[in-house]
């Protein structure tokens, strides 16, 4: 089947769509595999690259996800999607002063993606500014008002802080 789809579509976005079935199969190795097939015919692609960053992350191999992040992060600054992803990744090895830029630069460049807020609000819960983590946290769940876990992970914080109210408020939309 793989040859036969080889003849009616470039041969680079099959690479994409298989690496894209990877990751939803949460088969990380088989996504990096196929990412990084597709590089070989697009090599200054940052998306790809971010790609490739975010199935090392799946696989917690968080030096060679960092690696890729920044590979395209030096040719599209502007990604959020990228910084959002080295965020997670740098917040994985504890290196939380160097993830909080990463998480802010990711909502600066992307506002409009609950992800990143939600990422730049576990950052700022990991380095305890509990307020920033649920102000961000909040911003996430204005954009995806639906979202279980951000209603969870609010919940925590705001546990964390004391406040139960807001804390069983959270947890119940979470549920």
């Amino acid at each position: 089947a793989y040859s036969s789809a080889l003849k009616f579509v470039d041969e680079s976005e099959v690479y994409r769509h298989l690496g894209e079935a990877f990751v939803n199969l949460e088969m990380f190795h088989g996504a990096v595999d196929a990412y990084k097939r597709e590089l070989t015919f697009e090599p200054n692609d940052s998306d790809i690259m971010a790609r490739v960053g975010h199935a090392y992350l799946g696989l917690k191999m968080y030096s060679d996800a960092i690696s890729y992040y920044e590979s395209a992060l030096k040719l599209a600054p502007q990604a959020g999607a990228a910084h959002r992803g080295l965020a997670e990744a740098l917040m994985a090895l504890s290196q939380l002063d160097e993830a909080v830029v990463a998480g802010e630069n990711g909502v600066r460049y992307a506002p409009s993606d609950p992800l990143s807020h939600f990422t730049l609000g576990r950052v700022y819960a990991s380095m305890g500014r509990d307020v920033d983590a649920v102000k961000s946290s909040e911003r996430g769940v204005a954009l995806r008002p639906n979202d279980a876990a951000a209603y969870y992970g609010m919940a925590q914080i705001h546990e964390r802080l004391g406040n139960f109210p807001k804390a069983v408020e959270a947890f119940t939309k979470a549920t």
